[in-house]
């Protein structure tokens, strides 16, 4: 044995040189690591970022791997890693080795875009299968089977009941974009506007929405921080203040409105026993008096807006339930269910504008169709680019706003591709498909992008779908709705739901750093006290509290087995978990939040 060690150990041995190539290889992979921060910092132009904040290659994350909710960031001071990579992602205890990468809990889930988690097994599969029978191949007029597929199956689930056909883009801002002209077209259309003539057609939104960055889908949203230093903005619309809900005092749940908006000087807070009760539409819309409140409020503020406006309304856009990047707005969804109804209820409202009477051929234009598959009043557009595909513990936010409320047309993004590839889908009526048609190319939908409907992005969203209808009649978040059965009534339609703690909630709330907390599905959001008074965007408290939740001291006296990565939305401080998300990542997370905030009050 011992000439048999002597050989293979040989400085010229086949083993030594398979070792010493391996260090090698290892080597330039640490130098191609340590070396990326600095020259990203000279070359790219990162989104959403102020450069002049960014100076020094330490603020840079670098990314080596993803897997399951964790990015494996490199350390370019081992001592700077809270804890040693291992196969068990709960190990806690060191085993004496400084790693040079480090777990890290990806908290916005790649900007919102992950489903189950990074390189999930199933989804690498399909797009590998679509990328080797495919690549890519051109759609007009074509048809392959991933596209197939994901049309049928889209129109069966979320589209079930309302929606006949399935136009595909490449982003959830060009899916708005697309959804806004199927709007917008279908108005001028059926008021019989003449071709060739400017309207200032615009849509009725809500102020906080936001539904992308490209040129039309920022039109469709109020004045802000994100559209403020583009000259080209119009904000082509008619903005209503929403009223918003928050959970307070360790279990109350609250509606209320902000000081100074659309409802008066003070603003206003109406009270409920329990988030359940908020989302019981059925009982609400029968017994809360908001639902006559907000139905005036509603129709005194179109009908005034029809006079004083320049602009004509031609659609109806809301992102269901939350509107993300306006700061986790949850809004009461009471007010999304009547804003509906008195839209489609009153079409008197949107049609003897002076600008659309004087050029419409019909001196009043025309009345609600009797048919049941037509869009009534205004096509009403559904953004669900954040909320749609089960992120809320819905298939569809929709099924949140009340019984038989469906969109006429909706758009759905960032979950329908798994966190692989860039995709979006806009699912529409027929009748609005109909508009569409006519002698030539010109009356057609004239939008497309080179990639559309790639089969790549075609064969993961599908399979993602059914992984996710799966995890749902299998009862894989049964555990997290017990928590919150408490919340649930029985003899309610809807039962809400999150993957986060209820009781953690409860806590949650009682921080006298802590405004309000919000949680639906995987979503997390937790309004923070501003002390400097800034609002919105503009505050770093956030940014301040999550500074300070990453800290490796924290982490260290936490025992967490991975670090965490989030960002901040002004005072909002989110977390997004994935459907898959293990109940012991999140104890520890949740457990990392609690401490951070006693932390905070106890140096208070």
């Amino acid at each position: 044995m011992n000439a048999f060690y002597h050989r293979i150990t040989h400085p010229t041995s086949s083993v030594s040189n398979a070792v010493r190539t391996l260090q090698a290889r290892h080597l330039r992979r640490v130098e191609q690591l340590e070396s990326m921060p600095e020259r990203a910092l000279k070359q790219i132009w990162w989104p959403f970022l102020q450069h002049n904040s960014l100076v020094s290659p330490s603020q840079v994350t670098v990314i080596d791997s993803a897997y399951k909710d964790h990015m494996l960031t490199y350390q370019a001071d081992p001592q700077l890693s809270a804890s040693p990579i291992s196969t068990n992602e709960n190990q806690q205890e060191s085993n004496g080795v400084n790693s040079l990468v480090q777990q890290k809990f990806d908290g916005s889930a790649s900007w919102w875009t992950q489903s189950l988690g990074h390189a999930n097994s199933q989804i690498t599969l399909s797009a590998a299968h679509a990328a080797g029978r495919f690549g890519h191949v051109i759609f007009p007029s074509c048809v392959h089977e991933p596209a197939l597929n994901l049309t049928e199956h889209m129109l069966k689930t979320v589209g079930a009941g309302w929606a006949n056909r399935v136009f595909f883009s490449d982003n959830g801002s060009t899916g708005v974009e697309v959804a806004l002209k199927m709007g917008l077209t279908s108005y001028r259309r059926r008021h019989k506007l003449p071709s060739g003539v400017h309207f200032d057609l615009g849509v009725i939104g809500l102020k906080g929405s936001y539904h992308g960055d490209t040129i039309g889908a920022m039109d469709a949203s109020e004045h802000s921080v994100y559209n403020a230093q583009v000259d080209w903005y119009k904000g082509k619309g008619l903005w209503l203040d929403a009223p918003q809900v928050h959970l307070v005092d360790s279990h109350q749940a609250l509606i209320f409105t902000n000081p100074g908006d659309q409802w008066g000087p003070t603003g206003w807070k109406v009270p409920y026993p329990s988030l359940q009760t908020i989302y019981d539409l059925h009982k609400r819309l029968k017994e809360d008096p908001l639902t006559e409140v907000y139905t005036n409020h509603i129709y005194t503020f179109l009908r005034k807006s029809r006079y004083e406006s320049s602009i004509i309304p031609a659609s109806l856009i809301i992102e269901p339930v939350i509107m993300g990047a306006g700061g986790m707005i949850f809004v009461d969804p009471l007010f999304q269910n009547v804003l509906i109804n008195v839209v489609r209820n009153n079409p008197q409202l949107f049609g003897h504008y002076k600008g659309a009477i004087a050029w419409s051929a019909n001196p009043d234009p025309p009345v609600n169709s009797n048919e049941d598959d037509s869009w009534r009043g205004l096509p009403v557009i559904f953004d669900e680019v954040f909320s749609g595909l089960y992120r809320l513990g819905k298939p569809s936010a929709a099924a949140l706003l009340g019984r038989d409320i469906h969109p006429d047309i909706a758009v759905y993004s960032k979950m329908l591709s798994a966190g692989t590839v860039p995709l979006s889908v806009t699912l529409a009526r027929e009748d609005i498909f109909d508009g569409f048609r006519g002698d030539g190319a010109v009356s057609a939908l004239l939008h497309g992008h080179s990639y559309t409907a790639h089969p790549i992005g075609c064969s993961v969203a599908h399979t993602g779908l059914k992984i996710y209808e799966a995890m749902d009649a299998n009862g894989s978040w049964d555990s997290a709705k017990q928590s919150w059965q408490a919340e649930h009534d029985p003899s309610t339609e809807t039962a809400i739901w999150s993957l986060w703690n209820h009781s953690f909630i409860q806590q949650l709330t009682k921080s006298d750093e802590v405004d309000g907390a919000m949680t639906l599905g995987t979503v997390l959001a937790i309004y923070l006290k501003d002390q400097t008074n800034s609002k919105g965007y503009t505050s770093s408290a956030a940014k301040n509290f999550l500074s300070r939740l990453q800290s490796s001291q924290l982490n260290k006296d936490q025992q967490i087995p991975f670090g965490l990565h989030a960002r901040p939305l002004g005072n909002v401080a989110y977390f997004i978990a994935s459907l898959n998300t293990s109940s012991e990542t999140l104890h520890a997370i949740q457990e990392a939040i609690l401490c951070s905030l006693h932390l905070a009050s106890d140096k208070a």
